[in-house]
């Protein structure tokens, strides 16, 4: 009997943490949950997972004029980036790194809808150095730290690109060059990853190809980048 009882309490209460959960994010973060909202919030869709994706959107929004409430946030979430375990006080830090990050991207070039983009990729947009728009077609290509950049410094192909196209030693010199080439770069017909534009190196006048390769085929991170002597 008292097992049976245990089951029915723990059942009410999985039964209940969903909406409690959305009523808790409504009424401290001020972010007007209503009754839809709170039915957004079940099992699949649980607030410890999920919270820095809504405080993303939420903070796009914002920095688009618009109001987004907590439950619209959640409909693109399959798609979107997810932070687990964040909450209340994490939820704040969050959302303000996040509109600091895109107002730092706006500053750069980036358009409401280019961020929109990377986030349903699952950009953090603290993380991005910057992105840019494919001058042939509508693809956004993004440089980040972590998954773009980390990944160029770990093979020495940041060195190799300084050396190669006779650029300053800076960090930014190279990382402006790399999308530089993504958006002016031709897609390789072979590799539907590479994207590869040619530069002469104003030292030595001899040319290179500089590979960029993509995460995905569109609308990706940078994963890499090399050069090649032609």
């Amino acid at each position: 009997m008292n097992r049976l009882i245990l089951g029915v309490v723990l059942f009410a209460i999985l039964l209940i943490s969903p909406l409690t959960w959305a009523g808790y994010l409504g009424k401290t973060n001020n972010y007007n949950c209503d009754l839809d909202d709170m039915r957004t919030f079940d099992y699949g869709y649980g607030w410890e997972f999920h919270s820095g994706y809504i405080a993303e959107q939420i903070a796009v929004a914002k920095g688009a004029g618009r109001v987004l409430k907590a439950g619209d946030a959640m409909k693109g979430l399959e798609t979107g980036h997810m932070a687990k375990n964040a909450g209340k006080e994490a939820l704040e830090i969050i959302s303000k790194e996040t509109e600091v990050a895109i107002i730092r991207l706006k500053g750069l070039g980036a358009t409401d809808e280019m961020i929109e983009t990377m986030l349903k990729k699952g950009a953090t947009p603290k993380d991005v150095y910057n992105a840019i728009k494919r001058t042939d077609d509508i693809d956004v290509v993004w440089l980040d730290e972590q998954k773009s950049w980390g990944h160029v410094v770990e093979n020495e192909h940041n060195i190799q690109i300084q050396n190669a196209l006779g650029l300053p030693n800076m960090e930014n010199a190279v990382k402006d060059k790399i999308l530089d080439a993504a958006k002016n770069g031709e897609k390789s017909i072979d590799d539907p990853y590479l994207i590869i534009n040619n530069y002469q190196n104003p030292i030595t006048s001899n040319w290179y190809e500089l590979r960029v390769v993509l995460w995905e085929t569109s609308n990706s991170a940078i994963k890499t980048a090399y050069p090649r002597r032609i």
